[in-house]
């Protein structure tokens, strides 16, 4: 049994959250330890483990991010950790260009841990060089869980249940597909469990919140900033507009205010704040208006009432 609970801590300028996670009976592979481990986050990254048991708040583990919300740089070991017991001190994961971690190396560039991960993120963990003394090779030995949580593209990977935390939605390599809907509804398209309306070579989506843009005329603000309305078109709402515009400009702002919240939140930065407060409101106004406006009868109208008909008389042969 696993177990994830959020506990409240003091809020800051960005969000700081305490989740712990209990395993009581060895995960799925039954060999996982038992035990509380408790993670600190600062928004959507992982600073920090601690062991909560005891009268003791012990940190166990600390995380060093790059300049991307995936670039994992650092892990620091302030405790044994992995079936191989590894040492305390200071390792580094090495990534691809799809930030999938490959190895942990230690400060002298020695591998301690590998990671074998398929294009779904199905995930064998090998966390020693087996008889030969050689990474890398067929007899490396394979656990159920290692040392580093973040394998799979920068994501946490959760040992006990398989699964991989993607921020707002929890993702299944064996599956193969999202465990939770999409965060921003049917505004990402019909498909709750979907992913960029399944184009992830053309698009990407790392906080789940961008809504298609479905030919809107959207355009960056400056060179790989986030999307803005055209600068030809107002898309302030008013009582005047009749119910295409409004809608048009619902569409319009819901893509604008999710490109900015995703933006700031791949660079952990405040930087679009104020904007994003203005796109809120103007929003707020047009799905307001909108509604009072368009959607004054009921979406679902009573069938009527069937005609009762007369049955003829038979006729005599």
């Amino acid at each position: 049994m696993v177990a994830i609970n959020e506990m409240p801590m003091a809020r800051r300028k960005r969000e700081v959250r305490r989740v712990r996670k209990t395993v009581t009976n060895g995960g799925l592979a039954g060999n996982i330890p038992n035990g509380t481990a408790d993670s600190i986050w600062f928004g959507w990254q992982t600073m920090e483990e601690r062991n909560p048991s005891g009268s003791t708040d012990t940190p166990t583990k600390q995380y060093v991010w790059g300049s991307y919300i995936d670039e994992c740089l650092q892990l620091n070991l302030l405790a044994v950790a992995g079936p191989q017991q590894l040492a305390v001190g200071v390792y580094y994961p090495l990534q691809d260009t799809l930030y999938r971690t490959m190895a942990l190396v230690n400060s002298s560039g020695t591998p301690v841990e590998a990671y074998d991960t398929d294009p779904y993120g199905n995930t064998i963990i090998f966390t020693g060089p087996g008889a030969d003394n050689t990474w890398f090779t067929d007899d490396d030995t394979q656990s159920s869980y290692g040392a580093s949580d973040i394998i799979y593209c920068g994501y946490r990977y959760d040992a006990e249940t398989d699964n991989c935390y993607v921020r707002n939605r929890y993702y299944s390599p064996t599956l193969g597909r999202w465990l939770t809907r999409d965060p921003i509804g049917y505004q990402g398209g019909i498909n709750l469990y979907g992913y960029v309306e399944s184009d992830p070579v053309g698009r990407v989506d790392p906080g789940g919140l961008i809504s298609p843009d479905r030919g809107l005329p959207l355009e960056p603000h400056h060179p790989g900033g986030p999307l803005e309305p055209p600068k030809s078109e107002n898309v302030r709402c008013t009582d005047l507009d009749t119910c295409a515009v409004l809608l048009r400009k619902t569409m319009i702002l819901i893509a604008v205010l999710a490109s900015h919240e995703t933006w700031d939140l791949l660079h952990q930065t405040e930087r679009h704040a104020i904007e994003r407060q203005d796109y809120a409101r103007a929003l707020d106004r047009c799905m307001g208006l909108y509604t009072k406006k368009c959607r004054k009868r009921p979406i679902c109208q009573p069938a009527p009432a069937p005609v009762p008909v007369e049955a003829p008389e038979p006729t005599r042969p």
